[in-house]
C-alpha cells in the first residue's frame, strides 16, 4: 500500500507541474512573438467593442472561498484595406473607445500600443501598456512554477525517505 502511495502524488505533481510548464512555455513564446515584431503605425476606425469573462476561485483574506470573475476587454479595429484586428486593452482605456472612432493606431504584434483618436473636435490620444503587464505577469507566473517544482521535489523525496525507513521507522 505504501509503495504505490509515493508513485500516485508523483503522477500528480508531474501531471499539474506539465501543465503549468506548457501553460507558460506557450505565455513567454507568445511575449517573444509579440516583442521581437516590428512597431506599426496605421489609420484605422474602431468597429466594435467587447468584453469577455473569465471566473477563478480565490480563496478570501478571512477564510472565505468564493468565485470571482475576470473580465477582459477587447477592441476591434478596421484598417483602410478592409482587415479587422483584434486587440485587449486595459480597463481604463476600454472605456475611452466609441464605435466609429477614426485615427492612428500604433500596435506592435498583438499588443495596441496607442490609439490617436483624430476628428475635428478633439484630438485625444489612448495609451496602452500590454507588454509590461504581460512581462510582469509571466515573471510571476515562472517564479510560481520554479517554487512549485522545489516543492514537489521535497515533496517526492520525503515520501522517498517515509517509504525506506516505513511508517513506524
Amino acid at each position: 500500500m505504501f509503495e504505490i502511495f509515493p508513485i500516485v502524488i508523483f503522477i500528480v505533481m508531474f501531471a499539474v507541474t506539465a501543465f503549468i510548464v506548457s501553460r507558460v512555455v506557450k505565455a513567454w513564446r507568445g511575449y517573444l512573438h509579440n516583442s521581437i515584431q516590428l512597431q506599426q503605425t496605421a489609420p484605422a476606425r474602431v468597429v466594435d467593442k467587447r468584453t469577455a469573462f473569465s471566473p477563478s476561485t480565490s480563496a478570501h483574506p478571512h477564510g472565505a472561498g468564493g468565485t470571482r470573475v475576470r473580465t477582459y476587454y477587447f477592441v476591434t479595429f478596421e484598417f483602410q484595406n478592409g482587415e479587422r484586428k483584434e486587440f485587449s486593452v486595459n480597463a481604463d482605456g476600454y472605456g475611452l473607445f466609441t464605435g466609429g472612432d477614426s485615427g492612428e493606431i500604433a500596435y506592435q504584434g498583438n499588443w495596441l500600443l496607442r490609439f490617436t483618436r483624430q476628428d475635428e473636435s478633439r484630438r485625444h490620444v489612448i495609451e496602452n501598456s500590454p507588454q509590461r503587464r504581460s512581462f510582469w505577469g509571466l515573471v510571476v507566473t515562472s517564479l510560481f512554477l520554479v517554487f512549485f517544482i522545489i516543492f514537489a521535489i521535497f515533496v517526492f523525496s520525503q515520501f522517498q525517505q517515509f517509504n525506506r525507513f516505513g511508517p513506524g521507522g
